[in-house]
């Protein structure tokens, strides 16, 4: 495709200065973990080569130029493309602001909408790189929040670029980073970009549904009931107010959670009857996430046999990969606990194997400390001790699981 040298004003260069530099920094930093610093096309020498004078880079990347070329040809060099007049640029930024505000509001309600139209306007500006990016980072958030697509390279570039994009968006990148850790259990580090999130989110006076609705599983997880309850009691009555089922369920969800561990059964049920009338025959998600809590209220109080049927129900009508192997854990768990005979927890084994890669690092562990016992290798003491215990004992959340492995090492 030929390169048409479109005028850039002063304050488009600054912009498309920044997204060259900062781009070229990511791209350097990924081939330096493959091939260190020698033949990095990514080095400033090497990027500009045949373009520009090393200095004339510098000196686009940190301020501008007066040369509009030499920003076509290097965004040419980053397979990016600016290949529209400066007005329509403007307007495609109108648009995409304006699907940025309707993605939140539908996931405000956690309904699956405007993915199509994302797509749509990504082929439409797909020589608008600026306007494009900015759509990559909703369609990066649909994938995270609707698909549970975590994509670890997607969430360094996107935090690399924060300062190219508007205020809106870089909201969006934290509370989809936010999200993407606490799917995998990294609850300090989701809480730090979600309170990012909340402070931009702030600014626009968005709603208190879409601003609060991400702290409330936080903060169950992390059991923080103090501010969890206080959240949920907000949250409650606005989702009832705006009819909000879907954020109403999860927010039940987290007052079983509470009532159970603190064992006020009669409100623990009140709710549990609450989500059950709310519910749809094919709500599996919301079904799993149920089922899970009451077999963990039941394994917290020994009785493993009462758990193992919760988290069975669980595991049959689960769809998420990334939770499967945490389901399969607590199976292994409670079958350990009853003796249960080594092909009942052999089957469990190998059906753990299908979901190990999406599971989180600390439920893989868990994982491998079965693998281990079951097949009678003796280093699971050590593996314990080093790898596992180290990163649960002074945390509430897994205080059963410490226990447990206290009770499978030691007590015959």
């Amino acid at each position: 495709m030929e390169i048409k040298c479109y005028s850039l004003s002063t304050p488009l260069k600054k912009r498309l200065g920044k997204l060259i530099k900062l781009l070229r920094q990511f791209y350097f930093d990924e081939a330096r973990k493959e091939n260190g610093n020698e033949q990095n096309p990514y080095t400033k020498l090497n990027f500009c080569k045949d373009i520009c004078h090393y200095h004339t880079l510098t000196k686009l990347e940190n301020e501008y130029v007066r040369e509009d070329y030499v920003y076509h040809q290097l965004l040419d060099r980053l397979d990016l493309r600016f290949q529209v007049r400066e007005e329509v640029h403007d307007a495609n930024m109108v648009v995409v602001r304006k699907l940025a505000f309707q993605y939140l509001d539908s996931l405000e309600y956690f309904e699956d909408k405007y993915q199509e139209e994302i797509y749509i306007n990504l082929l439409e500006v797909k020589n608008d790189c600026l306007a494009s990016l900015h759509l990559e980072v909703l369609n990066f958030s649909y994938e995270v929040f609707y698909k549970f697509q975590i994509n670890k390279n997607l969430i360094s570039k996107f935090e690399k670029l924060l300062d190219v994009f508007d205020d809106i968006f870089r909201g969006i990148i934290y509370l989809t980073i936010g999200y993407s850790y606490y799917r995998q259990i990294e609850l300090k580090t989701a809480e730090k970009y979600y309170l990012k999130a909340i402070e931009i989110f702030q600014t626009y006076k968005l709603s208190i549904g879409l601003i609060y609705f991400p702290l409330v599983n936080l903060y169950i997880e992390m059991k923080n009931y103090y501010d969890a309850l206080q959240i949920c009691n907000v949250l409650e009555e606005y989702y009832i107010k705006t009819s909000n089922r879907n954020r109403l369920l999860i927010v039940y969800l987290c007052l079983i959670d509470y009532y159970l561990f603190i064992n006020s059964l009669e409100f623990a049920r009140k709710y549990t009857d609450e989500l059950e009338v709310l519910l749809n025959p094919n709500d599996h998600y919301y079904m799993w996430i149920l089922n899970c809590k009451w077999g963990n209220y039941e394994l917290r109080n020994y009785r493993e046999q009462q758990a193992l049927v919760y988290y069975k129900k669980a595991y049959s009508i689960c769809e998420n990969k990334d939770r499967k192997l945490m389901i399969i854990n607590r199976i292994l768990i409670c079958l350990s606990l009853l003796k249960a005979p080594i092909e009942e927890l052999n089957d469990y084994l190998n059906e753990g194997y299908n979901y190990y890669l999406y599971a989180s690092d600390l439920e893989k562990k868990f994982f491998t400390y079965f693998i281990n016992k079951i097949n009678n290798r003796p280093q699971y003491y050590k593996y314990v001790h080093e790898s596992i215990l180290p990163q649960i004992k002074d945390q509430i959340k897994y205080n059963v699981i410490t226990l447990f492995f206290y009770r499978d090492m030691y007590i015959k």
